[in-house]
């Protein structure tokens, strides 16, 4: 069984948030320990996605949102005119969009832990055919 962390512990590292970051990895780790038919109820769900989610920016690594925005502001500038939000909004329709979902879903396999790889892929691919 997991190893219950001492709150009173100094952090490994000196992010501002570490000592939460070990909670939560503790609290994901006690899944572990839950009976099995518990344990496969947990892994399918939306609260091992949300743990992953607050343990990894409690852990200092970047947001999507935050890559996303990091990746624009070094793209370079496109060589047409500016177009007003609306023009804009117009050029994307649900085809572009469900071709999105659909390369995430790709892009899911690649994850390290191969359980939320999977439901993340399904979600992908099932928002992605619902637009469709």
């Amino acid at each position: 069984p997991p190893t219950e962390p001492d709150p009173n512990a100094e952090p490994l590292d000196d992010g501002p948030f570490a000592r939460h970051a070990r909670m939560f990895e503790y609290l994901m780790n006690l899944a572990g320990s839950l009976p099995p038919d518990r344990d496969e109820e947990y892994r399918q769900s939306e609260e091992r996605l949300k743990l992953a989610g607050v343990h990894a920016r409690l852990s200092g690594h970047d947001t999507l949102h935050h890559k996303l925005e990091t990746a624009r502001a070094h793209e370079p500038s496109p060589a047409k005119p500016s177009q007003s939000g609306a023009a804009k909004a117009a050029d994307v329709g649900t085809k572009s969009i469900a071709s999105t979902f659909d390369y995430l879903s790709g892009l899911s396999t690649h994850l390290p832990d191969q359980e939320i790889a999977e439901q993340l892929q399904s979600r992908a691919r099932g928002i992605s055919q619902r637009l469709q």
